[in-house]
């Protein structure tokens, strides 16, 4: 048992060691509003192709380039078509002119690029992951890296197996490991969230603006520390030509405001 004023020892540590505490998305205005440190739990919810995975893929580039030692959980996407994407990211080059380039020899150029880039970056891809899997990859990835893991990307809830066959259940016993994983190993976790388009009411350019678009979102709106919406406004036929923005809305802040 501890009273509050008992912990004046680890806040301080905390406190002193902020920055280094401190996991940024590299979006500056979402940064400030929303400041994301170890202990964090962040859940992102949006649509299927709304941006998820590229808001993922972002964070992680930044954080890798300034040395923080990360891991993404890609729950749905095999290693191979995982590896694609990022490489998309780091040369910008259209499909076509990726595979040419490997076809040509020039492979091991653009794998350095993603060595570069998210080379503090650990990916775990099993597609049946339950918590204590992600512990455990946790903890070897310490040991052969040498490095404190700071963050851990989650890409995508509903891919997490609990082993509960009860949706609402798995969801809420789910809710409460991913918790307990931050506290333990003292990391920020961000995860992502795919409503049904039920709930949603729409497809990519929805703009989310309530929690309750959250499959199971009472409980999981409770675990969640922070949470953001991400749409993309002009996702349509019609105006694919402008589709180079997204809407990031702040549901939920425990430390800060929404906006």
């Amino acid at each position: 048992p501890q009273t509050l004023d008992g912990i004046h020892d680890s806040f301080k540590h905390y406190i002193d060691n902020i920055e280094k505490n401190t996991i940024k998305t590299g979006i500056q205005e979402l940064d400030r509003v929303m400041p994301i440190t170890v202990g964090s739990n962040i859940g992102v919810v949006a649509a299927a192709g709304a941006g998820k995975t590229a808001l993922a893929l972002k964070i992680l580039k930044y954080n890798s380039e300034n040395g923080i030692t990360t891991i993404f959980c890609s729950l749905d996407m095999v290693k191979n078509r995982l590896f694609e994407k990022v490489l998309y990211n780091v040369t910008g080059l259209s499909r076509d002119d990726l595979y040419a380039a490997f076809k040509a020899g020039k492979g091991q150029e653009l794998t350095d690029l993603v060595r570069k880039h998210y080379g503090n970056v650990w990916f775990y891809d099993r597609s049946s992951a339950t918590i204590p899997d992600i512990r455990s990859y946790i903890l070897d990835v310490e040991q052969k890296s040498g490095q404190k893991v700071k963050m851990v990307m989650l890409d995508y809830f509903e891919r997490v197996n609990t082993g509960i066959s009860d949706d609402t259940a798995s969801s809420k016993g789910l809710a409460n490991e991913i918790q307990d994983m931050v506290a333990d190993h003292d990391i920020a976790c961000i995860t992502l969230v795919q409503p049904n388009k039920f709930s949603l009411g729409g497809g990519p350019d929805t703009e989310i603006k309530s929690y309750t678009s959250i499959k199971g979102s009472s409980f999981l709106y409770q675990s969640f520390r922070g949470i953001i919406s991400l749409s993309r406004p002009f996702y349509t036929p019609a105006t694919k030509e402008l589709d180079k923005y997204m809407i990031i809305n702040v549901l939920k802040n425990d430390l800060g405001e929404q906006a």
